[in-house]
């Protein structure tokens, strides 16, 4: 990029007298578009910042309105006029690529100038021409291009800030990424996701791998394994697998994800693929607030990060996917702006602040409106209630039907209904809202033939699923579903489970100086925090978050646990330390 550096910020002195030169007269507008660029590039990011969307015209023709883009160097990239113009006329397009490789494409902007107005120049003749001129100007323009290929980093300055992308694998037309966020809380869940890409990839693809977890947890294992078969799914051109981790409960530490080659199987076709290196990245498990942390990190970054960072990074207005046979091609849909580079002024902001605390009003008044509907229980019904030793929890249950048949059944996620461990009763009603109705029971009785509700406790888990068999086609309704959960107080003493605590792993073998973390496993306690110790003076040293490093002498050492709530329950496991045989 031309003038990639914006300092020193250096402006012309005027004086009477002063004889101007043509690099006086350039450093006076060096100074302007650097001073402008740098407040560009540094408070408003790059991206679109009005127009330029991609419509589909038909006959292989595609539409762009005009509009304006920062680009990564601060530039104003602007179009002054919409374009109407075939797809095989942009710069870029390759009418040889046969359809495997060509299933769809990324419309590009970048800055351009010109020099026009050739004008009488008294110095000589124009470069390469026979004219006594020069040009005059320079027009400020862009430039319109196509490119087949993906971008290999992080395009959003945005999901940069929260998301770290990891490239596994690119080859054969094939990429594999996997895709972690930056900062997670202490014991919360987030997803871990594999992306996988096809670009020029006829063959099925098979994938098989195992990460390893660190301070990290899947479904209370410390490995994922993550499996693939193309052959059993709908064939795509992109395929993104999800998986809950969960981070353990240690504060100010890196959860890590490893996948060692041993551990990576690839086929594409009939061809076998290796890993040739460990692959890892890291999460930051942190009890702050992840916004607080990221606002940390961003200001944390020095000028020169910023400015240095300044390269020719595409902006990628849509991505147009083709259908072709030979050299005849159809568009078969656009969408713009892939990659989500905007540029948000501060009229957006706050609109969509407006918009969030709106929703926020909306929520208190269904909070309160559900308040309300709770306390319309008759003063006999209260009594009773009151008379009775129960324990009752309430609540609504939205479900939406898209589009169903008759004798189709759709449920609700897993309910945690707050009652507790054991046997409760249920009782499910529906808002009918157009008559101001709740409908209780057999709802034929008021021959009001819609749905009908039901619902599965889970005693060892406090949880329920509510379900709704749909007694007529339909399409594109929701139901509130009202919920109580009741049952006898002296029941309670039955839910109190058995206090226990282990240590995962309960034994170990590791070298001299070695590291491993420890989990303390509890049952019956509300806070799962503990205090660790080694119980041999010279026996090595253990963090807060349960992180063990072994001593310079081999040995069995005992590493114990202890409940912070109830400080009489412990637990402690072995590690064998032995002398590294290399």
């Amino acid at each position: 990029m031309k003038n990639a550096r914006y300092f020193p910020f250096e402006r012309n002195k005027y004086f009477y007298g002063k004889i101007l030169s043509v690099d006086d007269f350039e450093s006076e507008q060096r100074y302007n578009n650097n001073k402008r660029r740098a407040i560009n590039k540094m408070l408003h990011g790059t991206g679109v910042v009005c127009g330029l969307n991609v419509i589909n015209i038909g006959d292989g023709s595609i539409s762009i309105e005009n509009g304006l883009a920062l680009d990564n160097g601060g530039r104003e990239i602007l179009l002054e006029a919409p374009i109407l113009k075939k797809l095989s006329m942009f710069e870029g397009f390759d009418n040889d690529k046969n359809a495997s490789d060509s299933s769809y494409v990324y419309l590009c902007i970048e800055y351009e100038e010109e020099e026009k107005e050739l004008v009488h120049s008294i110095e000589g003749n124009l470069e390469g021409g026979n004219s006594n001129g020069k040009f005059n100007k320079y027009k400020e323009s862009c430039r319109l291009y196509l490119d087949y290929y993906d971008p290999e980093e992080e395009i959003s300055e945005a999901d940069a800030l929260y998301f770290q992308t990891l490239k596994l694998y690119e080859n054969s037309g094939l990429i594999i990424k996997q895709v972690l966020p930056k900062f997670v809380k202490t014991g919360e869940t987030f997803n871990l996701d594999i992306i996988i890409e096809k670009i020029s990839l006829s063959a099925d693809i098979l994938l098989d791998y195992e990460i390893g977890l660190e301070c990290l947890k899947y479904h209370n294992n410390e490995k994922v394994k993550i499996s693939f078969d193309e052959s059993k799914v709908k064939r795509s051109n992109r395929y993104v697998l999800s998986y809950k981790i969960a981070a353990k409960d240690v504060v100010d530490t890196d959860g890590s994800c490893t996948i060692k080659p041993e551990n990576f199987s690839l086929k594409i076709g009939k061809n076998d693929c290796k890993l040739n290196d460990k692959k890892a990245q890291e999460v930051k498990i942190i009890k702050d607030n992840i916004s607080e942390k990221v606002i940390q990190a961003y200001f944390s970054k020095s000028m020169d990060d910023y400015v240095n960072s300044i390269r020719d990074k595409k902006i990628y207005l849509a991505k147009i996917s083709l259908i072709k046979a030979g050299n005849t091609y159809v568009i078969d849909h656009v969408e713009n702006n892939p990659f989500n580079q905007r540029v948000f002024n501060s009229v957006l902001l706050q609109g969509l602040k407006k918009t969030e605390k709106e929703e926020i009003e909306n929520l208190k008044s269904l909070c309160l409106k559900s308040l309300k509907d709770k306390s319309s229980i008759s003063e006999k019904s209260q009594e009773i209630c009151k008379e009775l030793p129960l324990d009752i929890k309430s609540g609504v249950e939205k479900i939406e039907v898209i589009s169903g048949k008759a004798g189709e059944v759709v449920f609700s996620k897993e309910i945690t209904h707050g009652i507790g461990l054991g046997n409760v009763y249920i009782t499910l009603g529906i808002d009918n809202e157009s008559k101001n109705e709740i409908l209780f029971g057999d709802f034929n009785v008021f021959e009001e033939k819609m749905v009908l509700p039901a619902a599965k406790a889970y005693k060892d888990k406090g949880t329920m699923i509510i379900g709704i068999k749909l007694l007529h086609e339909i399409k594109n309704q929701s139901f509130n579903i009202r919920w109580m959960v009741y049952r006898d107080a002296k029941e309670r003493t039955k839910d109190v489970p058995e206090i226990t605590m282990s240590i995962k792993p309960d034994m170990c073998d590791i070298n001299v100086l070695e590291t491993i973390y420890l989990e303390a496993i509890s049952t019956g306690l509300s806070d799962n925090r503990c205090s660790w110790k080694v119980k041999e003076k010279f026996g090595g040293e253990i963090d807060s978050n349960g992180k063990y490093t072994a001593p310079s002498i081999p040995g069995i050492y005992e590493i114990v646990a202890k409940s912070i709530e109830n400080p009489e329950i412990e637990a402690s496991t072995f590690v064998i330390v032995r002398e590294d045989e290399k």
